[in-house]
């Protein structure tokens, strides 16, 4: 499975989102549970560090944060829709 479909929805400007992280394509930087902690965690895979979420929905607080994540991963792994 070339990408990694995350159950996150928030509310931005009225409309419900949806994250997705191409597991095939993270890293595991760090830099999304450093930045929104709230939202995202850092676990092991098949000996790899990749990036999942720990929030079923951003909270209000996190919003910025979340957006924050996907626009500083340095591979371009978190995409919001």
């Amino acid at each position: 499975v070339q990408y990694l479909y995350i159950n996150l929805k928030y509310k931005k400007r009225g409309v419900i989102m949806i994250a997705i992280v191409n597991k095939a394509t993270c890293i595991g930087c760090g830099i999304c549970p450093k930045v929104c902690p709230d939202v995202f965690n850092m676990y092991t895979d098949e000996d790899d560090r990749k990036a999942e979420v720990i929030a079923q929905e951003i909270p209000k607080t996190s919003v910025d944060s979340a957006d924050y994540a996907k626009d500083n991963c340095p591979v371009d792994a978190i995409t919001i829709q």
